[in-house]
């Protein structure tokens, strides 16, 4: 629901505002230098159980990174989870350990790790501004430190 409440049946139907496309830029994010555009989709894919997004992101017109992440809500757990595949060769596998009617927050676990992420612990998030405005991002730590944005988005639907 696009209100702001949440539904008791589906707490996915909260997040439904996502189906569409939508446009995003960041600068200076995701450990590099200039501007990425990232372009999203987000159907109900292969049913209403799940928000399905893929995304394309390009830096200075070049292929960055594409991924397709499935997003859906356990009522056994009473979690929301996320599964998010990346060209890159690996999955993230997210699972809520906060959420409210505007955010998600999901610890994450990569499958294969790479090795330059070693002794990196990574967290997600969406954030809700309005039913047009959304920000997906990800925080780093390394060993004990406390956790810092490694990047977010902001995105705004185009359709």
């Amino acid at each position: 629901m696009i209100d702001g409440t949440m539904s008791l049946d589906n707490p996915l139907d909260n997040w439904r505002f996502l189906l569409g496309k939508w446009r995003g830029e960041s600068k200076d994010k995701y450990g590099g230098k200039g501007v990425i555009v990232t372009i999203a989709a987000f159907t109900e894919q292969p049913s209403d159980k799940f928000i399905m997004g893929m995304l394309e992101a390009t830096k200075e017109g070049q292929l960055e990174n594409r991924s397709t992440s499935m997003m859906f809500y356990d009522q056994e757990q009473g979690k929301f989870l996320r599964k998010s595949f990346f060209s890159y060769g690996w999955v993230n596998n997210e699972v809520e350990f906060h959420s409210s009617e505007n955010e998600i927050r999901f610890g994450v676990v990569i499958q294969p790790p790479p090795k330059s992420f070693e002794g990196m612990r990574w967290r997600s998030f969406i954030k809700k501004f309005s039913g047009t405005r959304v920000i997906l991002g990800l925080e780093v730590a390394k060993g004990d430190d406390e956790f810092k944005e490694f990047g977010a988005t902001e995105f705004v639907k185009t359709v």
